[in-house]
């Protein structure tokens, strides 16, 4: 079995010894002491342009996460088209001017209109950010389409960056554990805990 790209790191008390621990189906991982940080190799990505791919149920930090980084790139002179694809919610136009969304709540359309987004990325060299929405579909359906995905940003010269926004709950990890099942794994995927 090949060795995942990304480590859950565990912040749990270690059971007393009349305890017994209890097992989980969850991807291999080590225990960390509460408070330390788990670093793995980094990908350089040092002038790439870049897509981020903000994914996570509602409620867990996409859009928040999307906000700072897009004034924080602003601030230092930076640029990068600001995209929200979820079909339903769009509220990083609440926070942001300019924000690029799909003329339709269709969820085909969505899709269709997420690659073009990407075509543009990968024509133009441009970095992006995409918020897409907890119950994302537009994603998903865009991998039925275009299953290479990450590997063809990458060999257009732009890195993908996927980015997992989870709460406190197991089932957070359901995004991350389909789109690695549909093939979309970037060299670059962040886990986010909020």
């Amino acid at each position: 079995m090949p060795t995942p790209k990304w480590t859950i790191v565990q912040f749990a008390r270690r059971p007393a010894l009349d305890e017994e621990e209890v097992s989980v189906s969850l991807p291999p991982s080590s225990f960390v002491q509460p408070g330390a940080v788990a670093v793995g190799s980094a990908a350089d990505l040092s002038g790439k342009p870049k897509v981020w791919f903000a994914i996570g149920p509602g409620r867990s930090g996409k859009t928040m996460l999307l906000r700072w980084a897009a004034e924080m790139t602003a601030n230092q002179g930076g640029s990068a088209i600001v995209a929200a694809a979820d079909p339903q919610n769009r509220s990083l136009k609440n926070y942001l001017e300019g924000v690029a969304e799909p003329p339709t709540n269709d969820a085909v359309a969505t899709s269709r209109w997420l690659e073009a987004l990407l075509r543009h990325v990968m024509d133009e060299k441009a970095s992006a950010m995409v918020d897409l929405g907890g119950g994302d579909t537009a994603l998903h359906k865009l991998l039925a389409m275009v299953p290479d995905l990450a590997e063809s940003l990458e060999g257009a010269g732009v890195a993908p960056v996927a980015i997992y926004t989870l709460g406190p709950r197991v089932d957070d990890l359901a995004a991350l554990a389909s789109f690695e099942a549909l093939g979309f794994q970037p060299a670059a995927t962040v886990l986010v805990r909020n």
